[in-house]
């Protein structure tokens, strides 16, 4: 019977499910957060965290992911942040992501519908869709992938292991293989030190980590990793970029991963990059660096990696690009995958194969049908930057006929699959014009994997792409390079007017907003600037002129303008009897919002300004900061186009203060319009695009900073021009006297 039992024991303990084995482990997963500093070459670009939370029966992981990158003389942001929740045995329930960047501007939001599905809602500025992926089993997400391997006994040198993943910022679900190799032991900054000199945070304490080495392939791009005991990542390498030019993903302190990024001399950076040499990569597309046309078809490239050894590349030949062994639709089912829909490739949509059948007809030959399918999308799509807020999806390319690089490929791809012909996404360079450019194309599957360039017409796609990554796109984060005046004015004053009596408070004064600006309106007390913006926000009526948002009267057209604004005042009104999270729910009411989608948006806002906690306590504990970050919370509820805004900082605390200078900016990014008075001189200076000064109701002078020194003073700083115009010169020459000998 002793034995029996024994036996028995040892059977439950050694062949549990993994399941069991890693909802007991998963106990011991400590909450806390990571950081890692982000470098190309050795050089800072970015950097990442990831916050693990345990709860009672699941686990929340939050991502965050800043990348910066200089191209043309602009620094090119792409930002990510994803909230996962888990079962206790690491299987994903659903996730929430937020992407602005390669792939344009969009939230996801998924969730696995028991093993076998898992739905995902895409939104965008200007749409939303809804994308069902079919699953054969659990899936994780890429950075979960180390506490599955740690938590599952799979940490174990030789062993190999393979997972679903699906990737909320790619919005792709695809199987990936692990291998791991021997464990050695890293060194890793767990403290660092201001060095006061260079105002620069250094290590200042090591701690020495053991880890094992995964090998792995992230879309055609070879990865290894480092992953210690607990599963968590402790450094990871792109073998791709060897030597100086490699990608590095490493843990350290707080304040060198974060700090250092945020304090860097960014105008550097980006001056660094403005004249692009011979040979270099400018990390944007072709169009966005303003090449048009299509480029000459190259049979033959020769690339040097990392100063020494020489990659050479040659356009596929007539007879590969001919020779397919089946007829469409394909049968093989090792190529299911590359049939199958996707949230932004949505080949079973009735339009995509409706449009499919129009193109190739009868045609059954897979060479023939993707050469049919690269000349229809060539010339159908108006090749053009995307629209601001919009994410490369299939559907909308086709409704839409235009779009870059991306657009192009997504929509080639799921007319492709549509038709039965496996086709995959592929990103990487572009030769053109004696430098590399960013740009992405697609592959489709006769005898091998063939290249097409459906943006350029290319069939197959010549020598001039170097692919780096099968199943992604490319692109860095696309801002508008449009100067401000050809965007269109989102604020338009006409003849402005205030009149109170026989005093005039605004004095006939005309301005244009552009989209995408960031503008500063400043002035004396008394000058005019408070009058202005509530007139722009519909609070006053002129006495004569009028005001234009987006187009519409705020007067004649009040709804259609206001939908378009969020107003912050500089003395922050609120509902005392009202919590944080009821005043938020009654203004996004206003706008005539409701659902999940406005206790999402709610929910994120409290987060941001880090009022989650008194989310249901009164307005009336509220101090004056906090109230002031409920106001700004309600101004942003609806997602505006534009934001007029009154003294922001007044009431806020540093670590406020710098993040809303942080979302303003972001915002003015992704083609929002800010317009905000200060008295803050640096705020100004360091901020805005643009500078209005008012003067007893006046504009005095508007422009650039540059603008405003070539008209009054070169050397000049803001403040020696506002006290200029202003009349302050004498003050501050008063006050010197005053101040002694």
């Amino acid at each position: 019977a002793w034995a029996l039992s024994l036996g028995w024991l040892v059977k439950r303990e050694v062949f549990r499910p993994t399941g069991a084995r890693l909802a007991e482990a998963a106990l011991a997963v400590a909450p806390g957060a990571l950081f890692y500093r982000l470098a190309i070459g050795g050089q800072q670009v970015g950097f990442t965290s990831t916050t693990l939370d345990t709860l009672t029966s699941s686990i929340r992981v939050e991502n965050v992911f800043v990348l910066d990158v200089a191209a043309l003389g602009t620094l090119h942001r792409t930002t990510a942040r994803s909230v996962a929740t888990l079962t206790r045995a690491l299987r994903l329930q659903n996730v929430d992501a937020t992407f602005d960047g390669d792939l344009g501007q969009f939230a996801a939001h998924a969730r696995v519908l028991g093993d076998s599905v898992l739905s995902v809602a895409i939104v965008s500025r200007s749409d939303s869709q809804m994308t069902r992926i079919p699953l054969r089993g659990p899936v994780t997400l890429p950075t979960l992938l180390p506490l599955r391997l740690a938590f599952g006994g799979e940490l174990q040198s030789g062993r190999s292991y393979t997972a679903r993943l699906f990737d909320p910022l790619l919005l792709t679900a695809r199987d990936v293989t692990v291998h791991v190799a021997a464990e050695s032991t890293l060194v890793v900054s767990d403290s660092a030190d201001l060095d006061s000199t260079t105002m620069v945070w250094l290590p200042e304490h090591f701690d020495t980590v053991r880890a094992f080495r995964i090998d792995h392939d992230a879309n055609g791009v070879p990865m290894k990793n480092w992953i210690d005991a607990q599963g968590r990542l402790v450094l990871a390498t792109s073998d791709r970029a060897a030597g100086d030019a490699g990608f590095a993903m490493e843990r350290a302190a707080f304040e060198i991963a974060y700090e250092n990024f945020r304090r860097r001399d960014t105008a550097r950076v980006a001056r660094n990059s403005a004249a692009p040499a011979l040979g270099e990569i400018v990390p944007v597309t072709a169009l966005v660096a303003g090449l048009q046309g299509d480029p000459a078809p190259r049979a033959r490239l020769r690339v040097r990696l990392n100063g020494d050894s020489l990659l050479e590349i040659v356009q596929a030949s007539e007879l590969q690009a001919h020779a397919a062994p089946y007829r469409v639709p394909s049968g093989d089912t090792a190529l299911a995958r590359w049939l199958a829909p996707e949230p932004l490739i949505q080949s079973r949509d009735p339009r995509i194969a409706a449009q499919a059948r129009l193109i190739i007809g009868r045609e059954r030959s897979p060479s023939r049908v993707a050469e049919l399918l690269t000349h229809w999308v060539h010339h159908s799509l108006h090749r053009a930057t995307p629209l601001p807020g919009s994410a490369p999806s299939a559907v909308k390319v086709l409704e839409s006929r235009r779009g870059d690089c991306n657009e192009a490929t997504t929509l080639f791809v799921a007319l492709a699959r549509s038709t039965g012909l496996p086709a995959r996404t592929a990103a990487g360079l572009l030769y053109l014009n004696g430098r590399f450019y960013y740009h992405a194309w697609a592959e489709v599957y006769l005898n091998d994997w063939i290249a097409v360039d459906p943006t350029f017409d290319q069939f197959p796609a010549d020598a001039a792409h170097v692919r780096i990554a099968a199943g992604g796109t490319a692109g860095r984060a696309r801002p508008d390079h449009r100067p401000p005046e050809a965007r269109g004015a989102m604020i338009r004053l006409e003849n402005l007017t205030k009149l109170y009596g026989s005093f005039v408070a605004v004095d006939d004064i005309s301005l244009h907003v552009p989209r995408g600006v960031l503008y500063g309106c400043l002035g004396p007390n008394g000058a005019g600037k408070t009058t202005t913006l509530r007139m722009i926000a519909g609070i006053l009526r002129p006495t004569q002129g009028r005001v234009l948002l987006g187009g519409d009267d705020v007067h004649q057209n009040p709804l259609s303008a206001k939908m378009r604004l969020g107003f912050i005042p500089d003395r922050p009104f609120v509902y005392d009897k009202l919590t944080g999270a009821e005043f938020l729910r009654f203004v996004a009411g206003l706008y005539g919002q409701e659902g999940d989608s406005v206790e999402r948006r709610i929910a994120e806002l409290l987060e941001v300004f880090e009022l989650t906690s008194w989310k249901d306590e009164l307005v009336e504990a509220y101090s004056h900061g906090m109230r002031q970050k409920l106001i700004i919370s309600s101004a942003l509820i609806h997602r505006p186009e534009c934001i007029v805004v009154d003294e922001p900082m007044v009431g806020l605390d540093p670590k406020a203060a710098r993040l809303l200078k942080d979302i303003f900016r972001q915002f003015v990014q992704k083609g929002g319009t800010v317009l905000m008075s200060t008295h803050t001189l640096e705020v100004a200076e360091a901020m805005c695009d643009r500078i209005a000064i008012m003067q007893h109701g006046k504009i005095v002078a508007a422009g650039t900073m540059t603008e405003l020194r070539s008209q009054h003073q070169a050397d000049a700083s803001l403040e020696d021009l506002f006290l200029k115009l202003t009349g302050g010169a004498r003050v501050r020459e008063l006050a010197e006297v005053l101040g002694g000998p």
